[in-house]
């Protein structure tokens, strides 16, 4: 293994050695090109991790949203004179949105002005974290509400009007049925 390194140095001192401009440009190039390939097997698994983790936050925040807009429509619609019994399912498109704080900063000199974004950062508990400007919740684009009364086409009604207007959503997009 030894004799094979020091013959791969003796052969590029050789190369070297005759003053070739573009044979020394020739071989930077391929020494750039090798570093660029074994830098992609680099572990960056913290960042990768970190990434990971920001998206099951999102992914948890969104079902606890559903979760809690169910329980709340179920609280409400049994309230509804002959609803009785009321089970509910909410559908949403897209997930749980946060928006950054960002300060704009102007440099300006006698000729010219240019604008730069930056996110706004804080510390808590050592750890540095861009500021949460808006936190936006999904869409809900459907609801189904499988209720006792749901034959009743003036439960029906009562119910979808209820949905519709507690979550700012069309009739259309609103499904009463009958319980079993």
């Amino acid at each position: 293994m030894k004799t094979k390194i020091k013959d791969i140095e003796n052969k590029l001192k050789a190369f070297l050695d005759n003053d070739n401009r573009i044979k020394i440009v020739f071989v930077i190039g391929i020494i750039g090109i090798l570093l660029i390939f074994l830098s992609g097997f680099i572990d960056n698994s913290e960042e990768k991790s970190e990434s990971v983790m920001a998206s099951a936050q999102i992914d948890t925040d969104t079902e606890k949203y559903i979760n809690n807009t169910e329980q709340e429509l179920v609280k409400l619609l049994e309230l509804i004179s002959g609803v009785g019994d009321a089970k509910v399912m909410v559908t949403v498109s897209g997930t749980t949105e946060l928006e950054y704080a960002q300060e704009l900063s102007r440099d300006s000199d006698d000729q010219s002005q240019s604008y730069k974004n930056q996110y706004v950062f804080v510390e808590t508990n050592g750890k540095k974290e861009a500021l949460v400007k808006k936190v936006n919740k999904p869409q809900i684009s459907g609801v189904c509400v499988v209720c006792q009364g749901g034959e009743d086409i003036r439960v029906i009604e009562k119910v979808t009007r209820a949905v519709s207007t507690v979550l700012g959503i069309s009739s259309n997009s609103i499904c009463v049925m009958p319980l079993k």
